[in-house]
């Protein structure tokens, strides 16, 4: 559903005066009731890659086909050759079984583009059962995720894989981006696991282990932080989505898109975040 937002254009105007490397950046009040509020912009509609950041909108479909199919965060799913992937989050091999629960947490922290494939075939597989068609899983899956897209008002993206590697027709903006984050912030599978810094992973089969895992999100073990997600396709590519308190207990949605380095994304989202604690 399309969610309005009021913009502040006194402090909008007051924060525009604030020098981010970033390409395009937004920030979300949340209030307890009532739709957010924009409380700064830079470059909003701009479109860029998502990378990484497209694992939210995977995440959240798969959230909403496990309710229409009634499959629960204990369904089990298992990687096979097919699923392989370059990239980030190469920590599951053929064969390995993990809960649902488990391969959201995996696709948040280390964000694996396997477990990303992994996901998107079983529940594409699961939406042509139900469907009794004969497309492909991964290609039936990512259309959803563009359903999916659509329905949050992300009017501006396409995406067509479900793990965010490059391919130039997949594309966001900040503004989309952010509603992308509202919703997952309503999303106890996603909330009870993307504020970690580390996660216990339990995996089965041939190669059973527990297996910690690590957040990429440099910034997560601050006290103001209760959540986040970054995006990366180097080489100029940084993109950084956080969920975040104010000393006065205001909630924010920050987005920043196309920072030039790694350093730099952490550097612009403090930026923001510092000039906003009062908010």
């Amino acid at each position: 559903m399309l969610k309005c937002y009021h913009v502040d254009r006194t402090r909008h105007e007051v924060l525009n005066s604030i020098a981010l490397s970033a390409q395009a950046a937004m920030v979300l009040k949340i209030p307890s009731a009532g739709a957010p509020q924009a409380v700064f912009e830079k470059n909003p509609q701009g479109s860029f890659p998502p990378a990484s950041l497209t694992k939210l909108v995977t995440t959240i479909t798969a959230l909403n086909v496990a309710s229409r199919c009634e499959r629960s965060l204990n369904t089990m799913m298992e990687m096979i050759v097919e699923d392989k992937a370059k990239g980030s989050g190469k920590n599951i091999n053929v064969g390995d079984r993990f809960s649902f629960q488990d391969a959201i947490a995996n696709m948040m922290l280390p964000s694996s583009n396997v477990t990303a494939n992994v996901v998107a075939r079983t529940f594409g597989q699961l939406l042509i059962d139900i469907e009794e068609n004969e497309a492909s899983s991964v290609p039936r899956f990512v259309q959803e995720m563009n359903a999916t897209a659509a329905s949050l008002g992300m009017t501006n993206s396409t995406f067509v894989n479900p793990h965010g590697l490059y391919a130039p027709a997949q594309i966001t903006t900040c503004a989309d981006i952010a509603k992308l984050l509202v919703d997952a912030i309503e999303r106890p599978a996603i909330s009870s696991v993307w504020g970690r810094a580390t996660y216990n992973m339990t995996i089965i089969g041939p190669n059973a282990r527990t297996q910690q895992i690590t957040s990429s999100v440099k910034m997560i073990e601050g006290d103001d932080v209760l959540g986040g997600k970054t995006g990366t396709l180097r080489p100029k590519t940084y993109n950084l989505t956080i969920y975040s308190q104010t000393t006065s207990g205001a909630k924010l949605a920050s987005v920043i898109l196309c920072s030039p380095s790694d350093d730099a994304r952490y550097a612009d989202m403090r930026l923001l975040l510092s000039a906003l604690d009062e908010v």
